[in-house]
């Protein structure tokens, strides 16, 4: 609202502005009342219902994963390369190609990163 339509009235008035706007609906019909209630129970019944849905499909997802290591992930990429170049489609090569050469490097860099004992260091 503009500061205009308040400039003109007391502190009380400005307080309860809104003290006799309907909040409720303006009924006393019992049956109505719990009928609304019933439906609004039943709703947030399906709402639970469809994430607990939820929540197991993404389970039954993660459960579906059989890529668990860094090597199973490098004969997936080259099978699906393969399947690339059976279809003949260049951009799935492409692509597949792309993730293939990050997940080379990526276990790579693993192959590098073994720790070394006190003897190995002091050896050199």
């Amino acid at each position: 609202m503009k500061e205009a339509a308040f400039s003109n009235c007391n502190a009380e008035d400005y307080i309860n502005v809104d003290k006799d706007v309907q909040t409720e609906p303006d009924t006393m019909d019992i049956d109505a009342l719990i009928q609304n209630f019933r439906e609004s129970q039943k709703e947030r019944e399906e709402e639970e219902e469809e994430e607990e849905e939820e929540e197991n499909d993404i389970v039954l997802e993660e459960e579906k994963c059989r890529v668990k290591t860094n090597q199973d992930a490098v004969k997936s990429l080259k099978e699906l390369q393969e399947f690339g170049v059976q279809r003949n489609d260049s951009d799935m090569f492409g692509v597949i190609s792309q993730a293939k050469v990050f997940v080379d490097s990526h276990v790579a860099k693993r192959v590098n990163c073994v720790q070394k004992t006190l003897l190995d260091y002091w050896k050199k």
